[in-house]
Formats: C-alpha cells, structure tokens, sequence
C-alpha cells in the first residue's frame, strides 16, 4: 500500500513555492529552489514579478537548518533548479539572466574550496534561443534537461549530452515514449540507469502535470 506523503521539512516549506531538490553525496546538504522572499513575505523585482532563486540547507538533529541563499541569486532575475555533478564540484541549474542565449540557459557554477565561482553559460552545445529547464546530472557524467528549442515531439522535451569528459557529446532527444506533444520534463534517472521518473502533462493523466515512472531495456 502506498505512503500518505509528509511535509519534508518544517524549516524549509514556506507559504510560498518549494522545489527541484538536489542532495550532496552525504546526504547532509541540500539544494532547493524558492520564491523570492524577504522575512516571510514574498519580494519583488523592479518589473513587479516574483523571481525563483537556489537555497541551501544542511541536516541538523531534528530538521534542516541554517538555510540561506546562495551568492548569484538575483532580485531581478531567476535562478532554479538546482542539480549537482558526481563528485558535487559543479551545480547547475537554469536561469533567465542576463547574457543568456535564450529565455531560460543551463548554466553551473564551480565550487572553489570556499565559495561557488560566478555562473558560467553552458554555451551553443546545450542552449538555444528558447528554453533549457530541469538539469538532472547523473551519476555517470549524463546531463537531462528539457528544452523546448530544439526539434521535438512538441512542447517542452526531455534531451541528455554526455558531460563525463572534457569533449562533451551531443545533445540527443529522448524520443517516444518519454516525449510527447505536451511538456515532458524533470526526469530523474536512478543510479544504475535503469528506471527513474519525469513529469508531463500528456493525455491520460490525472492532473495537469502527473509523474511518471519508466524502467527502460
């Protein structure tokens, strides 16, 4: 029988939006997107909208504590979806700001031994004039995104590149049955490779955007 999901954390879910969680090796340290937000309420830019930003956390006895944003957030713009590479050195995650190719790029930043560097574009070989949301990093060095730039089925669809040398790969379409008409985004692989989850709001679902498991051969 399935679980009735929990509240994850007391200290992290807020009134407003909570998402896209990345977790470090050790499980100790988390990353998360969230709305914009000055003591509790939300806060806007000078356009008047409520941008995302990256939030980290760590684990303490009880609950998840000492939570603060990280340096290259912006009031202006919005920084979101956090995922981490293998050895936890590189975090990327999508954002509109300034600089960009498109509306929304991947882009990472490098942990320097003390701080995360200034973000650094993914370039041509992932962006496009569009939109590249949802990075997953897998273990083996394969980075999914969804993107609604490139040709595809329709909508947003699910992509990887192998990013595991210094010579990337190309970017390469998931393909049916993973992509559809509607938006197909926010995979997550397991770390064999063999099953994972992503969400869509294609036809025959419960809601607007409904998860979806998948145990390729």
């Amino acid at each position: 029988m399935p679980f009735k999901p929990e509240p994850f954390s007391i200290n992290l879910n807020s009134e407003l939006h909570e998402n896209s969680v990345a977790f470090n090796r050790q499980g100790d340290k988390i990353f998360f997107t969230r709305n914009n937000m000055e003591q509790g309420l939300p806060k806007t830019s000078a356009e008047g909208r409520i941008v995302m930003k990256i939030y980290e956390a760590d684990l303490g006895p009880f609950d998840w504590e000492n939570v603060r944003e990280l340096s290259f957030n912006s009031d202006e713009y919005s920084c979101l979806h956090p995922t981490l590479s293998p050895d936890g050195n590189k975090l990327f995650f999508s954002s509109d700001m300034p600089g960009g190719m498109g509306k929304y790029d991947i882009w990472f930043v490098v942990w320097d031994g003390s701080s995360w560097t200034r973000p650094i574009n993914a370039g041509p070989q992932v962006n496009t004039t569009k939109n590249e949301v949802f990075p997953f990093m897998h273990d083996s060095g394969t980075l999914f995104f969804s993107s609604d730039g490139y040709k595809g089925e329709g909508g947003l669809d699910l992509y990887l590149i192998d990013m595991s040398d210094n010579v990337w790969g190309d970017v390469i379409n998931l393909g049916e049955p993973f992509n559809s008409p509607a938006d197909d985004l926010s995979i997550i692989v397991i770390d064999d490779g063999r099953s994972g989850f992503f969400a869509s709001d294609r036809e025959g679902g419960l809601g607007k955007h409904d998860i979806y498991a998948f145990e390729p051969p």
